[in-house]
């Protein structure tokens, strides 16, 4: 009985030990799914981390949007000015054709002057010539005088002749 009584005695104290050996092996167990559980949320931080690197990237990439919509803008403000130079230089045109109008008015100006005055000179030789054939009717109308005169100095002479004689 004795031997019994310690043979279940070894083989209690056998259990006991297998039992702390499954409670060993529970607890390693325990010890490997907190590892992995460790594991998982070092991933799932990684992750997260990942996740704030992309949230970052597309702020970078909304940056960047907004960077090209202000080239646009500021294309489209260039092209403006370029439009608006082109304006100026279109009123600018505009003005100097004015201009050149106002030169060509004024020139026909001076050639109507120009002309009026050779009008004026036509005319004024006209005058002249109805000055000179006034003069040269004069002329004659002395000369028909001289040859009335003599005419009539004739007719004297000869009527004093004829008286004379009788």
């Amino acid at each position: 009985d004795l031997t019994l009584a310690s043979s279940l005695a070894c083989d209690v104290t056998l259990a006991s030990s297998l039992l702390r050996d499954v409670i060993l092996a529970s607890s390693l167990v325990c010890d490997v799914i907190l590892a992995s559980s460790l594991v998982c949320d070092v991933i799932l931080a990684s992750s997260l981390v990942c996740d704030v690197i992309l949230a970052s990237s597309l702020v970078c990439d909304v940056i960047l949007a907004s960077s090209l919509a202000c080239d646009v803008i500021l294309a489209s403000s260039l092209a403006c000015d370029v439009i608006l130079a082109g304006s100026l230089a279109c009123d600018v045109t505009l003005a100097s054709s004015l201009l050149c109008d106002v030169i060509l008015a004024g020139s026909l100006a001076c050639d109507v002057i120009l002309a009026s005055s050779l009008a004026c000179d036509v005319i004024l030789a006209g005058s002249l010539l109805c000055d000179v054939i006034l003069a040269s009717s004069l002329a004659c109308d002395l000369g028909s005088a001289s040859v009335i005169g003599l005419d009539f100095e004739r007719w004297l002479f000869s009527d004093a002749i004829f008286k004379g004689v009788n």
